[in-house]
This record gives C-alpha cells, sequence and structure tokens, in this order.
C-alpha cells in the first residue's frame, strides 16, 4: 500500500483532508510542519508528498534538502499553495482542491 504524507500546519485542517483522502488504495501519515516530514522521510518511504505551504517559512530548505537525497527527488511533490504559480491553487472549495489531491496522488 502505497503512503502519502500529508505537511498541514493547521489542526482542523488536518483533520479534515485526512478524513477527506482516506481511501483503500493509499495509507495518509500527517505531520504538522515540514521539519516532521523530514524526520518521517528518513525512516519511512512516501509514494507522494502533499505540503500545504500557506506559511510555511522552510519551504525553501525543504526543497533543498529534498532535492540532494537521491530516492527523496523520486517522491512525487504536490503543493497547495494560495499562489496561481504553483501545483494546486489552494482555493475555499475544499471539494476541488482534494479532487486535484486525489488525481495527483493517483
Amino acid at each position: 500500500m502505497d503512503q502519502v504524507l500529508l505537511v498541514i500546519p493547521t489542526p482542523v485542517m488536518r483533520q479534515l483532508y485526512h478524513e477527506l483522502l482516506l481511501d483503500d488504495q493509499y495509507e495518509i501519515v500527517i505531520v504538522d510542519n515540514l521539519t516532521s516530514a523530514l524526520g518521517f522521510m528518513v525512516v519511512e518511504s512516501f509514494s507522494n508528498i502533499v505540503v500545504f505551504s500557506r506559511g510555511q517559512t522552510d519551504l525553501d530548505l525543504f526543497l533543498k534538502i529534498r532535492k540532494k537525497k537521491k530516492n527523496w527527488s523520486k517522491t512525487k511533490l504536490i503543493l497547495v499553495t494560495d499562489n496561481n504559480d504553483e501545483v494546486i491553487s489552494y482555493s475555499e472549495d475544499l471539494v476541488q482542491v482534494v479532487k486535484q489531491i486525489r488525481e495527483a496522488i493517483l
């Protein structure tokens, strides 16, 4: 079973997305920051990493570390942000965001 790592800083949003993304095809692991994500990436293998980058100040450092690790750079990274130039733009329409994440994961 594939594992998906979600990095979501807000507790309510972590619970919400965990419930919305729950699926038999993959196991969801949720952390609240990118430092914790790096810790999990050291001991676990993830098929996808979904980062909700709203307010994440250490995203650049996370990306640099990820790039240096050969096996980590093979993991699909999905950024959800409120900027229009990223993979998935955050909106209040949670159904649409979840749909886009599911499509990117599968």
